[in-house]
């Protein structure tokens, strides 16, 4: 499992500031508003949107780049 951290996660109409997504090979398993330091986490600058790929797989995508 990965766990990344961002300024801002975008997910449909919910936006989290800062915000956290959980991936598990490259399939977002959680996302929520980032409350307290957690470990095991990376940091991003910027904003992560949560999104259906053309599968209708939840994916992680910061600008067009998707995250695994």
């Amino acid at each position: 499992m990965r766990r990344i951290s961002a300024n801002i996660v975008i997910a449909g109409a919910r936006i989290f500031e800062p915000g956290v997504i959980e991936l598990e090979s490259g399939v977002v398993k959680t996302y929520y508003r980032l409350e307290h330091e957690l470990p095991m986490t990376e940091w991003m600058p910027g904003t992560i949107e949560v999104k259906n790929d053309e599968k209708g797989i939840l994916r992680a995508y910061q600008g067009r780049i998707p995250l695994r």
